[in-house]
This record gives structure tokens, sequence and C-alpha cells, in this order.
């Protein structure tokens, strides 16, 4: 894994564990919200910046529904720090 992402990861919060929860199973952000018991705004800064490194993608159906999901560079970075905390 590069260094300078696995740094930028562990300096959030939240950041690896809407990897591991999008690892589950593809999620909207008021379910990530609920489960992280944050606050909507804050899960939505997570989840573009998540996007911005192209680690997540998202599928919009209207403005109300939109879901999340990893990329094949997330699921390959989630299970590599799954394994690392293991």
């Amino acid at each position: 894994m590069d260094l300078e992402l696995k740094n930028w990861l562990q300096s959030g919060k939240y950041r690896i564990e809407v990897l591991r929860r999008l690892r589950r199973s593809p999620t909207t952000p008021s379910e990530l919200a609920k489960e992280l018991k944050i606050h909507r705004p804050s899960i939505a800064r997570v989840l573009n910046d998540l996007v911005k490194e192209l680690l997540i993608s998202k599928t919009t159906r209207n403005a109300k529904n939109t879901t999340y999901f990893l990329t094949k560079s997330g699921e390959r970075i989630a299970q590599e720090i799954i394994e690392v905390k293991a």
C-alpha cells in the first residue's frame, strides 16, 4: 500500500471505518452516519474525500437515493488494512 495514502487514511477519524463498513456492503450516507454516530454533513465530507482518492464510488438514482461502494482500489486497500489490524 502507498505509505502516503495509508497515512492519509489513518489521519482521518472515520476514513478507515467507512472503508470497513463499505467492504461489508454498499450503503447510503444516512446509514453510515447512523452506524458511526456522526452527523450527516460530517459523513458527507468523509465520503467526498474517499471519492476524490478513488477508493469509493457512488450510484445515484435521485437526489435522495445515493449508495456508496468500494472501487477495486478501495477493496484492495480495505483488505490490506483489515489484515494488518487483525
